[in-house]
């Protein structure tokens, strides 16, 4: 995982991870939500709105 570029890692990840009481997994495996939508290995079926209309 990155929490920045160049494998620094942002402030408001530091304020994070601190609140947390956690050590940052920078350069650990892993992934973000938004790494998962910039891949091609999810497919968008609706949203979760639309369930509202199902009843």
């Amino acid at each position: 995982m990155t929490f920045g570029p160049d494998r620094s890692v942002l402030p408001q990840w530091v304020d994070y991870y601190c609140k947390l009481g956690l050590p940052i997994p920078n350069g650990e495996w892993g992934t973000s939500p938004n790494s998962l939508l910039a891949g091609q290995a999810l497919r968008f079926i609706g949203a979760l709105a639309d369930l509202d209309r199902l009843g």
